[in-house]
Protein backbone atom coordinates (compact mmCIF):
# COMPACT_ATOMS: atom_id res chain seq x y z
CA UNK A 1 0.00 0.00 0.00
CA UNK A 2 1.32 3.41 -0.90
CA UNK A 3 0.10 6.81 0.31
CA UNK A 4 1.62 9.76 -1.45
CA UNK A 5 3.54 11.75 1.17
CA UNK A 6 3.83 14.73 -1.19
CA UNK A 7 0.43 15.91 0.01
CA UNK A 8 1.88 16.57 3.47
CA UNK A 9 5.25 17.92 2.37
CA UNK A 10 4.18 21.57 2.61
CA UNK A 11 3.20 21.46 6.26
CA UNK A 12 5.24 22.93 9.08
CA UNK A 13 3.15 21.13 11.67
CA UNK A 14 5.30 18.13 12.59
CA UNK A 15 2.96 17.24 15.47
CA UNK A 16 0.21 16.72 12.88
CA UNK A 17 2.41 14.17 11.12
CA UNK A 18 3.17 12.46 14.44
CA UNK A 19 -0.58 12.27 15.07
CA UNK A 20 -1.12 10.67 11.65
CA UNK A 21 1.60 8.12 12.38
CA UNK A 22 0.00 7.32 15.74
CA UNK A 23 -3.49 7.10 14.25
CA UNK A 24 -2.35 4.87 11.39
CA UNK A 25 -0.54 2.46 13.70
CA UNK A 26 -3.63 2.29 15.89
CA UNK A 27 -5.74 1.37 12.87
CA UNK A 28 -3.18 -1.20 11.74
CA UNK A 29 -3.25 -2.83 15.17
CA UNK A 30 -7.01 -3.33 14.87
CA UNK A 31 -6.48 -5.52 11.80
CA UNK A 32 -3.19 -7.20 12.76
CA UNK A 33 -1.30 -5.92 9.69
CA UNK A 34 2.48 -6.10 9.45
CA UNK A 35 3.97 -2.84 10.82
CA UNK A 36 7.27 -3.37 9.03
CA UNK A 37 5.83 -2.50 5.63
CA UNK A 38 4.26 0.79 6.72
CA UNK A 39 6.10 4.05 6.05
CA UNK A 40 5.90 6.88 8.57
CA UNK A 41 4.57 10.32 7.71
CA UNK A 42 7.27 12.09 9.73
CA UNK A 43 10.10 10.14 8.08
CA UNK A 44 8.55 10.73 4.65
CA UNK A 45 8.30 14.45 5.38
CA UNK A 46 11.98 14.71 6.28
CA UNK A 47 13.02 12.64 3.28
CA UNK A 48 10.97 14.86 0.94
CA UNK A 49 12.15 18.12 2.46
CA UNK A 50 15.80 17.32 3.01
CA UNK A 51 16.82 14.22 1.04
CA UNK A 52 14.47 13.85 -1.94
CA UNK A 53 17.15 13.25 -4.58
CA UNK A 54 18.96 10.57 -2.56
CA UNK A 55 16.14 8.85 -0.69
CA UNK A 56 15.24 5.22 -1.12
CA UNK A 57 12.43 5.57 1.42
CA UNK A 58 9.95 6.97 -1.10
CA UNK A 59 9.56 5.29 -4.48
CA UNK A 60 10.12 7.64 -7.41
CA UNK A 61 8.00 6.11 -10.14
CA UNK A 62 9.39 8.61 -12.65
CA UNK A 63 12.77 6.89 -12.41
CA UNK A 64 11.53 3.32 -12.81
CA UNK A 65 13.00 1.42 -15.73
CA UNK A 66 10.97 -0.95 -17.91
CA UNK A 67 11.73 -4.02 -15.77
CA UNK A 68 10.66 -2.24 -12.58
CA UNK A 69 7.47 -1.14 -14.32
CA UNK A 70 6.81 -4.73 -15.36
CA UNK A 71 7.21 -5.80 -11.72
CA UNK A 72 4.65 -3.18 -10.64
CA UNK A 73 2.22 -4.31 -13.33
CA UNK A 74 2.63 -7.91 -12.18
CA UNK A 75 1.99 -6.99 -8.53
CA UNK A 76 -0.97 -4.68 -9.15
CA UNK A 77 -2.74 -6.50 -11.95
CA UNK A 78 -3.98 -10.00 -12.59
CA UNK A 79 -1.71 -10.41 -15.58
CA UNK A 80 0.73 -13.28 -15.79
CA UNK A 81 4.48 -12.75 -16.09
CA UNK A 82 4.33 -14.23 -19.58
CA UNK A 83 1.64 -11.78 -20.69
CA UNK A 84 3.60 -8.82 -19.32
CA UNK A 85 6.87 -9.93 -20.92
CA UNK A 86 5.38 -9.80 -24.43
CA UNK A 87 3.92 -6.30 -23.99
CA UNK A 88 5.58 -3.54 -26.02
CA UNK A 89 7.02 -0.44 -24.34
CA UNK A 90 3.96 1.69 -25.13
CA UNK A 91 1.62 -0.86 -23.54
CA UNK A 92 3.88 -1.15 -20.49
CA UNK A 93 3.94 2.63 -20.04
CA UNK A 94 0.16 2.89 -20.42
CA UNK A 95 -0.60 0.03 -18.00
CA UNK A 96 1.97 1.21 -15.44
CA UNK A 97 0.61 4.77 -15.44
CA UNK A 98 -2.98 3.53 -15.26
CA UNK A 99 -2.27 1.24 -12.31
CA UNK A 100 -0.20 3.75 -10.34
CA UNK A 101 -2.78 6.48 -10.97
CA UNK A 102 -5.56 4.19 -9.76
CA UNK A 103 -3.65 3.21 -6.60
CA UNK A 104 -2.82 6.80 -5.70
CA UNK A 105 -6.40 7.91 -6.33
CA UNK A 106 -7.84 5.15 -4.14
CA UNK A 107 -5.39 5.81 -1.32
CA UNK A 108 -6.01 9.55 -1.35
CA UNK A 109 -9.76 8.92 -1.29
CA UNK A 110 -9.36 6.53 1.67
CA UNK A 111 -7.28 9.08 3.54
CA UNK A 112 -9.82 11.85 2.94
CA UNK A 113 -12.66 9.56 4.03
CA UNK A 114 -10.78 8.62 7.20
CA UNK A 115 -10.52 12.24 8.28
CA UNK A 116 -13.92 13.46 7.11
Amino acid sequence: MYISPMFFSQTDNISQLAYLDSWLYGEINKFNFDHNRIKKFKKSYYEIRFNLEETLYIPNFDKYDTNQKKDVIFILSRRSREEIEVMDVTAIEYEFNRLIGKEVSELERDLIDAFS
